[in-house]
């Protein structure tokens, strides 16, 4: 998947990072201390969704969920969008 196609998804890792960081009170300053990077990386991933394995990780931890969990709740917003979208009969 190219740069491009990421920031086109509308649901990107990234995206899904910044619901459960706010889900769980988390600002982007205390995540980004948490895992010793800085806020604009936090910002940077929650815009593209470019982050790699290793920094998702420790975010998933800090954010109490694992790598999978992330996948789940895709496929969550996925199927909760579709049958929104679907027409009444």
């Amino acid at each position: 998947m190219s740069i491009a196609e990421v920031k086109s998804t509308k649901n990107h890792i990234g995206q899904k990072i910044k619901r459960l960081r706010a889900y769980r009170g988390i600002t982007q300053e205390e995540l980004a201390f948490s895992i010793g990077k800085t806020r604009s990386l936090i910002s940077y991933v929650e815009r593209t969704g470019i982050i790699n394995k290793y920094t998702l990780n420790e975010i998933a931890v800090i954010l109490n969920t694992n790598i999978d969990e992330f996948e789940l709740i895709k496929k969550f917003i996925e199927t909760t969008v579709e049958h929104h979208n679907e027409k009444p009969e």
